[in-house]
């Protein structure tokens, strides 16, 4: 699976990664399949209780990249392009009630 390809959007040709090892997949014949999200629409529901049972049994612990206020929304913005964060990214605009 290939994911964060949003931080090669931006990137000129000749600096956007490359897949060296490619010719890899067919010598150990492994298959390599793209998928959409929005594919899997229907199965939000199941995904999130599956997700959240796993972070309550500390299974999974995600990782969170967050700043606070609007005016750091584009910077915030800005790093999904240059890849300058890991895991989600969350601009909190107030403190929840």
């Amino acid at each position: 699976m290939i994911c964060g390809s949003i931080s090669e959007y931006l990137v000129a040709q000749e600096d956007k990664r490359r897949f060296v090892n490619l010719q890899n997949l067919g010598r150990h014949g492994a298959t390599m399949e793209g998928f959409f999200v929005l594919d899997y629409e229907a199965r939000y529901p199941e995904c999130i209780e599956t997700l959240s049972d796993w972070i309550r049994a500390k299974k999974m612990s995600p990782v969170e990249h967050i700043t606070h206020g609007i005016e750091t929304m584009p910077d915030a913005l800005a790093d999904s392009y240059l890849c300058n964060n890991v895991g989600v990214r969350i601009v909190r605009i107030e403190e929840p009630n």
